[in-house]
């Protein structure tokens, strides 16, 4: 008998480690698979797009896009603009995608980031903080709390694990190459800091007030407001400081070697193109516009006279 619930003990407490390693392994593996899932989502927008509202994304064959003629809510459509579809009847922008989600800040409520499957479903609050704006780069997304004094946060694409990654107020999120965020440091005259968001690090590159960073074929364009908002590029380092546009450019984006950009210049005023030099300088349309946003070859933004209609200039033609 005693030899029998010796074996019993032994069986039984054996049975007891097998389902603890059983479950230990089950665990990890969950913890493992889960983290390759969101390890590299891509690019989530561009950083021009970024930089002027993100109204624009595409994704697997569609546009999806904040509806300027319907209140800016969320919509989709083909890229030559057929089967037009309402997916959240919310105002939006800041529209990214990641791991076949949208994610955007719904403007009606709080701008609070939310995130929906592209068919317009599965609608889900994924961070409760209001925010300014936000990016998304590897598994995180990181943004603005304007409920926590406006400083730089990240949390899981879920919404989970929210950190706060410095106390620098007021950053903008939208230039974030290879773990390192450009923008202008607001409590430093808005001059241009290099933030390194793995090991905190912090670069000053330039003196002047600037904004809307953005990094293309390792040169950081951005506006200089000390000098009449004038167009800039520079290398990463602060180095090598390039003249691009004439004065009163308010906002710009990029296609390929093409920049495009809005002056205000008085008896000047319009969308221009030249090339990353800042030569070949065309005007492509006299009048106002804003919101350029670009989408593969096209350039789409609004005449500031009509706001309800989105115009479409294509560099493939």
């Amino acid at each position: 008998m005693h030899k029998k619930s010796k074996n019993s003990n032994f069986f039984r407490n054996y049975s007891l480690l097998l389902i603890f390693l059983i479950l230990t392994i089950f665990f990890i593996s969950y913890y493992v698979i889960s983290s390759l899932k969101f390890t590299d989502v891509g690019p989530a927008n561009t950083i021009a797009n970024l930089n002027n509202g993100a109204y624009m994304v595409e994704y697997d064959g569609w546009i999806y896009y904040a509806n300027p003629n319907d209140k800016n809510q969320l919509y989709k459509m083909k890229p030559d603009g057929t089967k037009s579809k309402q997916l959240v009847s919310s105002s939006v922008k800041n529209l990214c995608i990641a791991n076949g989600f949208i994610y955007f800040i719904d403007t009606d409520r709080y701008n609070v980031i939310y995130r929906c499957n592209t068919n317009g479903n599965r609608i889900k609050k994924v961070v409760s903080n209001s925010c300014t704006d936000f990016n998304i780069s590897g598994k995180y997304i990181y943004y603005s709390n304007l409920n926590k004094d406006d400083k730089l946060y990240r949390c899981n694409l879920n919404g989970s694990h929210e950190v706060k990654v410095n106390n620098i107020k007021k950053l903008s999120t939208a230039c974030i190459v290879d773990n390192v965020l450009y923008s202008p440091y607001f409590e430093r005259n808005n001059t241009i800091h290099k933030i390194d968001l793995i090991t905190g690090k912090v670069q000053k590159l330039n003196e002047t007030i600037s904004w809307n960073c953005t990094v293309i074929d390792n040169f950081l364009f951005f506006i200089d407001s000390s000098d009449s908002y004038t167009l800039y590029r520079m290398n990463l380092d602060g180095t090598n400081l390039l003249k691009i546009s004439s004065p009163n450019c308010t906002s710009y984006n990029i296609i390929n070697d093409t920049l495009f950009y809005q002056s205000e210049e008085p008896n000047k005023e319009g969308l221009y193109s030249c090339d990353l030099n800042g030569t070949k300088t065309t005007l492509i349309y006299s009048g106002y516009f804003n919101r350029l946003n670009s989408i593969s070859s096209s350039l789409y933004y609004i005449n500031f006279d009509a706001q309800k209609i989105l115009l479409k200039y294509d560099l493939s033609y």
